[in-house]
């Protein structure tokens, strides 16, 4: 949000593009994800915060339009997807949160999901509708970034796997009337299933 009002409000993008390089040259490979915050002589792994690096590459496409500078990103960008790919339940559909120490499965700061930012639903089910509905979006972003940068059939597959996954979510998550934070079908399990504005539209 602070890049884009930068762009709105005095159209220079050389602090915005300072934060893209850094954040991507915090990626690890053993993780598939860059870090949440960079430079730090301290890692730290926020998975959705590598989605977010791909929100902040496609909001600079959108405003100055520079292939140039984001192509180089883009196999990066792939690496952070496919980290989520890799966690892909076959029989739902859905990404399965990945729980365990070092990575932290953040979302917002709320009374109700302390101490960690996350509903404690998605801990017990392994399965958050907010991770999946922002990974199908980020699948969307990175479809735009490959087109831009000639990259057609990386678009082509990044799209069609935010359907399938935008069509998981709307199988798993969704009540008939909101989104839920995990699993409609942990109901029947006797947990409840709260729901947060963050899943909703």
């Amino acid at each position: 949000s602070s890049a884009l009002f930068t762009y709105c409000v005095s159209g220079d993008d050389r602090l915005a593009r300072q934060a893209i390089i850094q954040l991507y040259n915090s990626f690890q490979p053993r993780l598939g994800l860059t870090a949440s915050r960079a430079p730090s002589h301290r890692h730290q792994f926020i998975p959705h915060f590598s989605l977010y690096w791909i929100f902040l590459l496609s909001d600079h496409l959108e405003y100055f339009d520079d292939k140039t500078f984001l192509s180089r990103f883009v196999a990066v960008a792939d690496a952070n997807l496919a980290s989520f790919a890799s966690r892909i339940d076959p029989q739902l559909g859905l990404v399965k949160l990945e729980i365990r120490p070092g990575i932290w499965n953040y979302i917002d700061w709320t009374n109700e999901w302390k101490p960690y930012g996350c509903p404690p639903i998605c801990e017990q089910t392994g399965f958050s509708t907010f991770t999946n509905e922002i990974y199908a979006y980020a699948l969307e972003a990175a479809a735009r970034i490959a087109s831009a940068v000639g990259r057609s059939a990386v678009a082509d597959e990044y799209r069609q796997r935010a359907q399938r996954v935008a069509a998981a979510v709307r199988e798993h998550c969704f009540d008939g009337e909101f989104f839920t934070d995990s699993l409609v079908s942990a109901q029947a399990s006797n947990i409840l299933v709260p729901r947060n504005q963050h899943s909703q539209g």
